[in-house]
């Protein structure tokens, strides 16, 4: 055989060789295509009645933040004007004329204040003595006016 001969031989082989390979590389492709999209169409467990959102386990996504941490507030305090504690120091007092035996946390949603900015106020109110209170610490519970004298002699 001639030098040709083999080289084209040769080269025929390899091409055949190729094409045989091309073949079988692009059939095991489709096959993984079509296991991979099988699966996508049968439901998982998990995925039954359950909106695609986020994964199980993964938190929420928080604007810059760490999660856990709340959000930074302003550097600068809220003062609260003489005024405004004597207005609130009125409405705490007549909310506890109509409900005698409140504590702190039901006079801060009877006059829609939060328990913070409540305590100011009923310490003004007890100094002044137009407030009275019962028990110690969070069992205290607030009355009108000053504390009667219990048990006292008549003269």
């Amino acid at each position: 055989m001639s030098s040709k001969n083999i080289e084209t031989a040769i080269r025929d082989s390899v091409d055949n060789f190729v094409a045989e390979l091309s073949d079988l590389i692009r059939e095991s492709a489709l096959e993984t295509v079509r296991e991979a999209l099988a699966n996508e169409l049968v439901p998982t467990p998990r995925s039954v009645g359950r909106p695609a959102k986020r994964p199980v386990g993964r938190p929420r996504k928080t604007a810059g933040r760490k999660p856990g941490r709340p959000a930074k507030k302003s550097g600068k305090r809220v003062r609260r004007t003489i005024e405004d504690l004597e207005g609130f120091a009125e409405r705490i007092h007549t909310y506890v004329q109509s409900h005698p035996g409140v504590g702190v946390v039901a006079i801060g949603k009877g006059v829609r204040l939060s328990t913070k900015d409540v305590k100011r106020p009923i310490q003004m109110l007890l100094g002044a003595k137009r407030l009275r209170t019962e028990g110690a610490k969070r069992g205290t519970t607030y009355f009108a006016g000053k504390k009667g004298k219990k048990g006292a002699r008549k003269a």
